[in-house]
Parts: C-alpha cells; structure tokens; sequence
C-alpha cells in the first residue's frame, strides 16, 4: 500500500517536472534570436552571457553568370521602359508647343485681325458683362452667328490681363501643353502608355506637317486641335472602364466644341459613346463621378444657355436651323 503511494507520488512529480520543462523551453525558444533556433542539437535553455557562442554561417547566393547579370539587366530595363516613354512623352509635348511660342515671341509677335477680336473678348471675360458666345462664323449663310460658346475667352482671360500684349499667345501654349500631358496622364492610369507615346508623336507630326497650327495656337481655328487630341484619348480611358476620367472628358470636349463649330459634333460625339461604352464596362455603382460630369457640362454650357433663352435671338438654335 505505501509503495503504490509512493510510486503515484513519484509520477505526479515527474508529470510536473515534464510540463515545467516543456514550459520552460518554450519561453527560451520565443526569446532566443532566430539564428540560435536555425542550429540543431542546440540545448534547450539559452546560453550564458559570458560564454562566447558562435553562430552559424548564413548561406551565401551563388555568383551570377555574366549571361545572368545581362538578363537581370534587361529585365530591369524593359521595366522601366514605359517609365520612360511617360516622361519622354511629356517632354516631346512640351518641347513641340513651347519651342515654336518662344520663336514667334522673339519675332515680336503681338495680336491682330481675328487675334485681337480675341485678345478683347477674353479681356472683357472678367467684366460685368462677359461674352456669351464664341466668334463670329460664316455658317449663317449671311446672318450673324457665333461659335457655340466662349470657353475659350474664359481660359484665355487671366493671360491677356497679366500681359495684354502677348498672354494670348503664351496663354494659348501653356493650356495646350497642359491638355496633352493630362491626357498622357490619363492614359497611364488606364495602363496605355503607348497611348501616351501615340500624343506625342501625334504633336510632333502636326508640328512637322502643319507648323501654323503651333505659331497661331490663339486663334479659335488652331486652339481646339489639342484639346481635340486630348478628348480621344480620354474617351478611349472612360470606353474602358476608367469611368473617373468622365469629367475631365466632358471639360476637354465642351472647350473645342465650343472654340470652333467643326469640332461640335465629334466632340458630342466622342462624350456619348464613351458614357456609354464606360458604363457597359464599370457599371453604375457609384455614381459620383456621372453627377460631376452632369455639373461640369452643366457650368461649361451655361454661358449659352443664358444667351439662348435671353433677349434676342438664341445663337444655339440659330445654328441648329442653319446649313
């Protein structure tokens, strides 16, 4: 009876000293470094302060070919070669519109004939009574109409007050080179950067073939080219699915339709079916950015409209009617 006793005694101590070792290790285990936990054999408590203890050797990567070194290069250059084309993009834009601006200032250029009709009407943009409607056209076939509407004198305005002499010009090339380069942005958002190499190349060919178009960038004909530019790639960003981009489409279209009537209907048309193919792509979850875009047409149109349902006869519809 006394030796079943003791030999119960016996077991729950040594029960007891199994779990206090087991818990004892694990503690030891969490505070060791991880170096320590890496080596085998090793004993189960840490070791002394005082006692030197050598630690393993890391393992070493294996030397790299030249053949290696030559992939691994590549590779990391071809990854940064979109990179590149962005900012080389941004670059060709802005060298095709200020390189020309900075020649015809150095001639002395300064506002005439449809220039200044211009330069006055975009002065008379911070007035009381600021312009309605855009220049004068010929598609009246013989009556007065203008061009749809005078974002364009609105743009221009704080330039011509800083420098009346030349801030249309200079204006002029600043908004456009500003224009492009969100349209590259745009377009690497929606992962084209080849897109934004198309801009480019698209600038410098207009400036090879047709160099007028960057020497008079004022002139209502000339000033809506880029914004044109712009708006088919942002339509192309909004058609796939990049439906934030709407806005900034709906801005860019308004201010060439309105500069000239031969962009209206491309550009109506160009914001529609972007609308469209967008929604198809991202569905309508959150609408905020369709609000916005209703608001920013809304504020772009709201000039002609005022004039439209005013005194006198509305310019909208007259050249609704017209030929």
């Amino acid at each position: 009876m006394v030796a079943d006793q003791e030999h119960a005694l016996h077991d729950r101590a040594a029960t007891a000293r199994l779990r206090r070792d087991a818990f004892s290790q694990k503690v030891v285990r969490r505070a060791m470094p991880i170096a320590w936990l890496s080596m085998e054999g090793t004993p189960s408590v840490a070791p002394s302060p005082s006692a030197p203890t050598a630690l393993p050797a890391l393992p070493v990567a294996p030397a790299l070919s030249r053949r290696d070194r030559r992939r691994q290069r590549s590779r990391t250059s071809w990854r940064d070669f979109p990179h590149i084309v962005r900012c080389a993009s941004h670059g060709v834009v802005w060298i095709a519109l200020l390189v020309p601006m900075v020649s015809e200032l150095a001639r002395g250029w300064r506002p005439y004939s449809d220039n200044a009709a211009i330069a006055a009407r975009a002065y008379q943009s911070l007035s009381l009574h600021p312009p309605l409607v855009g220049m004068t056209t010929v598609a009246g076939n013989g009556h007065v109409l203008f061009d749809p509407g005078p974002l364009m004198f609105y743009l221009l305005a704080a330039p011509v007050h800083l420098d009346p002499s030349r801030g249309l010009f200079w204006g002029a090339a600043l908004l456009c080179g500003a224009v492009l380069s969100v349209s590259i942005e745009a377009a690497w958002s929606a992962g084209l950067w080849v897109a934004g190499a198309v801009v480019a190349f698209t600038t410098l060919d207009l400036l090879w073939l047709t160099p007028n178009v960057f020497e008079n960038l004022a002139w209502n004909a000339y000033f809506p080219v880029p914004f044109f530019m712009a708006a088919v790639v942002l339509a192309w960003v909004v058609a796939l699915g990049r439906v934030r981009w709407w806005p900034v489409l709906v801005f860019v279209a308004s201010v060439a339709a309105q500069s000239h009537l031969t962009f209206v209907i491309p550009s109506v048309v160009l914001t529609l079916m972007a609308l469209i193919f967008g929604l198809l792509a991202a569905r309508l979850r959150r609408p905020g950015w369709l609000i916005t875009g209703v608001g920013v047409g809304l504020v772009c149109w709201l000039a002609p409209l005022c004039q439209e349902v005013g005194s006198g006869p509305g310019n909208l519809s007259a050249l609704a009617r017209s030929n």
